[in-house]
């Protein structure tokens, strides 16, 4: 971002949207989505310019990879504490198909996270009571989530 700062520096207002234009292009796939390099450079774009619907959707398209969405969520939970908090539900659903201790660890500190956005604390008691039911045969699961939720 030193160098894009300085870049930016070097236009004026009006031709460094037209430029900041090109630089996302360049960097994006077609598919919108980018590599993992690609998506963290673009989302450090958007976060300095201040472009936070289109961070948003480039977390929607990334969606799978909760500790993207984790990165950049506390840029977006004030504005869009909803949409925030499903992308980091249906992140850590997914995530939560894995097993071992370090992935119910991590389930415990984004769980934490979105307790603390707004209108978070009943969609995690709700999540907590889901894994506590479907994934009832996981002692070490149930053990995590009782040490972190009592």
């Amino acid at each position: 971002m030193k160098y894009y700062r300085e870049l930016k520096a070097t236009y004026d207002i009006e031709k460094w949207t037209e430029k900041c234009e090109q630089i996302i292009n360049k960097i994006r796939k077609p598919e919108m989505r980018g590599g993992h390099d690609a998506a963290n450079t673009i989302a450090g774009i958007f976060i300095e310019e201040h472009y936070y619907d289109r961070l948003l959707t480039l977390l929607k398209l990334n969606a799978s990879r909760i500790v993207f969405v984790d990165k950049y969520a506390k840029n977006l939970q004030d504005k869009f504490s909803k949409e925030i908090l499903e992308l980091y539900e249906n992140s850590i659903n997914e995530y939560a198909k894995d097993t071992g201790r370090g992935i119910y660890n991590d389930i415990a500190r984004y769980l934490k996270k979105m307790q603390k956005i707004k209108d978070g604390q009943p969609l995690v008691n709700k999540m907590i009571a889901g894994f506590r039911d479907k994934y009832r045969v996981r002692k070490a699961m149930i053990a995590v989530l009782d040490q972190n939720f009592k």
